[in-house]
C-alpha cells in the first residue's frame, strides 16, 4: 500500500467532525417529516424553512469552490451556485404564495442541481472521495424525504 493510500484509508476509517455534522444535519429533516406525517402543527413549515436554509448554505459552499477556480472555469459555476442560493431563499417566500407541495418540488430541484454541479470535474478534484460519498448519501436522504412528503401531499388531496 502506498503512502497516499494509507492516508486515504485513515481518513475513511475515522468518523470525523464533518461526517458527524453532516449526518446530524439530517435529523431536523427526518424529525420534521415524521411530525408532519402525524399532522403536528407547523412541522411542515419548519421542514420547508430548514430545507431552504440548508439548500442556501450548500449553494454558498459550492459558490466558494467555484469562486476560487473561476479563472479556469469561467463564471458559470459561481453563477449557478448564486442562482441555487437565491432559489433556496425564494423557497421561504414560495411557501406563502404557492403552497408547500410546489415548494417541496422546487427544493428537490435545487438539491438535484447542486448534486449535478458537484459531479463536475472541479469538485472531484477539490472534494475528497470520503466527502463526495458523504454528500451523495446526504443528498439522497434529503431528496427521498422531500419526495415522501410530496407523495403524502398527493395522497391526501
Amino acid at each position: 500500500m502506498t503512502e497516499p493510500d494509507q492516508a486515504g484509508q485513515a481518513e475513511e476509517n475515522k468518523p470525523g467532525l464533518v461526517r458527524w455534522l453532516g449526518y446530524s444535519g439530517l435529523l431536523p429533516f427526518i424529525i420534521a417529516a415524521v411530525l408532519s406525517l402525524f399532522g403536528i402543527a407547523r412541522a411542515l413549515e419548519f421542514f420547508l424553512a430548514y430545507s431552504a436554509m440548508i439548500l442556501a448554505f450548500m449553494a454558498g459552499a459550492c459558490w466558494g469552490v467555484g469562486q476560487g477556480y473561476h479563472q479556469r472555469l469561467g463564471y458559470w459555476l459561481p453563477g449557478v451556485s448564486i442562482a441555487v442560493f437565491l432559489w433556496g431563499l425564494a423557497a421561504w417566500v414560495l411557501v406563502a404564495i404557492i403552497g408547500s407541495e410546489f415548494t417541496l418540488i422546487a427544493l428537490v430541484a435545487g438539491y438535484l442541481v447542486l448534486y449535478l454541479m458537484e459531479l463536475q470535474p472541479l469538485f472531484r478534484e477539490v472534494y475528497s472521495p470520503v466527502y463526495r460519498r458523504l454528500r451523495r448519501h446526504l443528498t439522497l436522504v434529503v431528496v427521498v424525504v422531500h419526495l415522501l412528503l410530496i407523495g403524502v401531499a398527493e395522497i391526501s388531496q
